[in-house]
C-alpha cells in the first residue's frame, strides 16, 4: 500500500564527488524527481554541493552547469557549504550559478531536523 496520511518525504541530494560522470548521475536523478507524476514525488527537494563537489563550481561542464540551472529553475535549491566555497575561493562563481552558500552544519541540522531522505554521490 502506498502512503495513507497523503503527507509526502523530503529529499537532499548531497555531491560530495567531483566525477563528472558520478555528478551527471546524481543531478539526473534529482531532475527525475522533479517529472514524476504527483503521487510518486516528494514534497520537497534539495541538492547540496559538499567537499570535493565544491570544486565543480570553478571546473564543471556546461552540461553540468545547465542540469544545475534547470533545477533551479524548476524550484529545487541548490546550494554549497558557505566555508567550503571561501576555501575554494569561488564565492563570485557559486553566486553567478545561483546557488544557495550557506553552512552545512545549517543545511544538514535542518534536513535531520526536517526528516529528510539523503542520499549522497
Amino acid at each position: 500500500m502506498g502512503n495513507t496520511t497523503n503527507s509526502k518525504g523530503k529529499m537532499g541530494i548531497m555531491i560530495v564527488s567531483k566525477d563528472e560522470q558520478r555528478v551527471k548521475v546524481a543531478l539526473s536523478l534529482a531532475l527525475h524527481i522533479q517529472e514524476a507524476p504527483e503521487q510518486d514525488g516528494v514534497s520537497h527537494l534539495e541538492v547540496y554541493l559538499f567537499a570535493e563537489a565544491t570544486d565543480l563550481i570553478d571546473h564543471a561542464s556546461d552540461e553540468i552547469k545547465q542540469m544545475i540551472s534547470e533545477l533551479i529553475s524548476r524550484g529545487v535549491m541548490v546550494g554549497a557549504c558557505k566555508n567550503l566555497v571561501d576555501a575554494y575561493h569561488v564565492h563570485e562563481k557559486a553566486i553567478a550559478l545561483n546557488l544557495q552558500v550557506s553552512g552545512a552544519n545549517a543545511t544538514l541540522g535542518r534536513w535531520a531536523n526536517e526528516h529528510y531522505v539523503t542520499l549522497s554521490f
